[in-house]
C-alpha cells in the first residue's frame, strides 16, 4: 500500500522485463491507493534505501518523453517504509 513500495516493485517489474519504465506509469501506480503529487520525490527517497535509476528521455511524437531504469535496488526494510525515512532523518540530525 505505500507509495514507495509500489514504485520499487514497479521498477523491479520493467527492469526484469528488459524495458524502461514510463513516467506516466510510474505516476499512476504511486497514485494508487492516495494521491501522491509528487511522486517524483518518493522516487528520489528510494536512493536513501540503496536503490539507484537512470532517468532516459526521448522524443515521441514530437514531445519528450521521460522514462526509468533501475540499476540497483535493496531488500525493503521492516515495517513502514516513511517510518524508516522519519527515523534515519533523525538518527542523520543527531550525529
Amino acid at each position: 500500500m505505500e507509495p514507495h513500495r509500489r514504485i520499487g516493485e514497479l521498477l523491479k517489474a520493467f527492469h526484469a522485463a528488459g524495458v524502461d519504465a514510463p513516467s506516466q506509469v510510474v505516476g499512476v501506480v504511486a497514485s494508487m491507493h492516495q494521491c501522491q503529487e509528487d511522486w517524483q520525490k518518493r522516487m528520489r527517497e528510494l536512493r536513501e534505501l540503496g536503490w539507484d535509476y537512470e532517468t532516459i528521455k526521448r522524443k515521441e511524437n514530437g514531445r519528450i518523453r521521460s522514462y526509468y531504469r533501475l540499476t540497483a535496488f535493496t531488500d525493503w526494510p521492516d515495517g513502514n517504509i516513511a517510518a524508516e525515512f522519519k527515523r534515519r532523518e533523525r538518527a542523520k540530525n543527531q550525529a
